[in-house]
C-alpha cells in the first residue's frame, strides 16, 4: 500500500490542488453544493469529487479517473461534438419544462421517485415535459433503484402513452430490472448495477446482459476511460456515457470518452446546467442538443468564487479523503503516469 503522506507525488499534487464548492440552482441528489478537488497534471486538469455517501474504496476509483484525466495524453477523435440529453431535476411541472427545453435537446432525462405521494407529481412532470418537447422527443426516466418490483410494475403501467426511451435502474437489483423488462416489454437501462459493482468488466457484463437494453456508463466513478472501455467492449448493447454532476473540467473529459466509444449516441452530459456558475469561464452546457469537445481550464475569477468558504475544515476533509484513496490505490498502474 502506498503511503500518501510520504509519497512526493502526492505532496506535489496536493500542493497545487484547489478545493472547490459550487452552488447548485436546485437541490439535486440531496445536495445544494458540489464539492471536490481540482489539480493540474502534465496533460490537463484532474477532478476528484466523489459524493459524500461513497466509501473510500469506491471513491478511490474517482481518484484514479482524476489522475488519468490530468496525466494521460488525449487521443485523437473523429468528431468535435456529441449529442446530449437535458436534465430535469425533481421539481414542479412548470419548472420541469424550463429544464427540459434548455439547450435544444431532443431527449430529456427526468429524475423521479415513482412511489408514494410523489407519484402523481412525477407523472405530471413527465407529461408536462413530453407535451412541451413535442413530437419526436424522448424521455429517459431515472429512478435510481428506488422501487420494489411491484412498485415498478405499477409505475411503468402508469406511464403508458408517454414517449419513454427507457427506464433507468427502476429497481436496486439488475435481476428485478430484468424481470420488469420481461413482464412489461419496456426498455431498461442499468446504472447503479454497473457503477457500484465490485466485479470486473466480464462479471459486470454478465450481470447486465439479459437484464437491460442499455448500459449507462459513468467513466469517472468507474475508474476512468480505460476501465469504462473494457466494460463497454464486453457488452452487446448500446452504451450511454454519463456524467457524475461534474464541473465542466470533468465533463469535458467524459465527453471525450463518449465521442470515442459511441459518437452517434445521445449521452447524459447535460448536468452543467445545474450549477449557478462553473469553474470554467463558460460552462459546458448544451446548445442545439450538443456539447463541443475540447480541453478546458479553470477561469481564475470563477475558481476564486468556487473556493470561498473552503479553507479550514472543508479543505482538510478533502485532503484526508484524497490521501486515504491514494493509499487504497496501492501500486495501481495509473501512478506510472505521474513523474516524480
Amino acid at each position: 500500500m502506498t503511503n500518501s503522506l510520504a509519497d512526493p507525488r502526492f505532496s506535489a499534487l496536493w500542493r497545487d490542488a484547489t478545493v472547490f464548492r459550487l452552488p447548485l440552482k436546485t437541490r439535486f441528489r440531496g445536495i445544494k453544493f458540489r464539492e471536490g478537488v481540482l489539480f493540474k497534471g502534465s496533460h490537463g486538469w484532474g477532478e476528484f469529487a466523489p459524493f459524500h455517501d461513497h466509501d473510500d474504496a469506491h471513491a478511490s476509483r474517482w481518484l484514479k479517473s482524476a489522475i488519468e484525466m490530468a496525466y494521460s495524453r488525449p487521443t485523437s477523435l473523429d468528431v468535435n461534438c456529441v449529442r446530449v440529453n437535458s436534465i430535469v431535476p425533481d421539481c414542479d411541472a412548470e419548472e420541469a419544462i424550463t429544464w427540459a427545453l434548455a439547450g435544444g435537446c431532443e431527449v430529456a432525462k427526468v429524475k423521479v421517485s415513482g412511489a408514494g405521494l410523489s407519484r402523481r407529481q412525477d407523472l405530471d412532470r413527465l407529461w408536462a415535459v413530453s407535451k412541451a418537447m413535442g413530437v419526436g422527443a424522448k424521455l429517459r426516466v431515472d429512478l435510481n433503484g428506488a422501487l420494489t418490483y411491484d412498485q415498478a410494475v405499477e409505475f411503468v403501467n402508469d406511464c403508458q402513452g408517454l414517449p419513454i426511451d427507457y427506464f433507468e435502474q427502476p429497481c436496486s437489483s439488475a435481476e428485478e430490472c430484468g424481470a420488469l423488462r420481461g413482464a412489461t416489454g419496456v426498455r431498461i437501462a442499468l446504472d447503479e448495477s454497473i457503477r457500484l459493482s465490485e466485479h470486473g468488466a466480464k462479471e459486470v457484463a454478465e450481470i447486465v446482459q439479459g437484464n437491460a437494453d442499455v448500459a449507462v456508463l459513468k467513466p469517472i466513478p468507474l475508474g476512468g476511460a480505460a476501465s469504462t472501455k473494457r466494460i463497454g467492449e464486453k457488452l452487446d448493447m448500446p452504451c450511454v456515457i454519463s456524467s457524475s454532476l461534474d464541473t465542466s473540467i470533468g465533463l469535458a473529459y467524459v465527453a471525450r470518452v463518449a465521442a470515442a466509444m459511441a459518437p452517434a449516441g445521445t449521452h447524459g452530459l447535460g448536468t452543467a446546467a445545474l450549477f449557478e456558475f462553473d469553474v470554467t469561464r463558460h460552462a459546458l452546457v448544451p446548445h442545439q442538443g450538443e456539447i463541443h469537445i475540447g480541453a478546458l481550464e479553470p477561469d481564475s475569477a470563477n475558481l476564486d468564487r468556487a473556493t470561498e468558504g473552503t479553507k479550514g475544515a472543508i479543505e482538510t476533509k478533502w485532503h484526508d479523503r484524497m490521501a486515504r484513496c491514494w493509499e487504497l490505490l496501492g501500486d495501481d498502474p495509473v501512478f506510472d503516469l505521474i513523474s516524480t
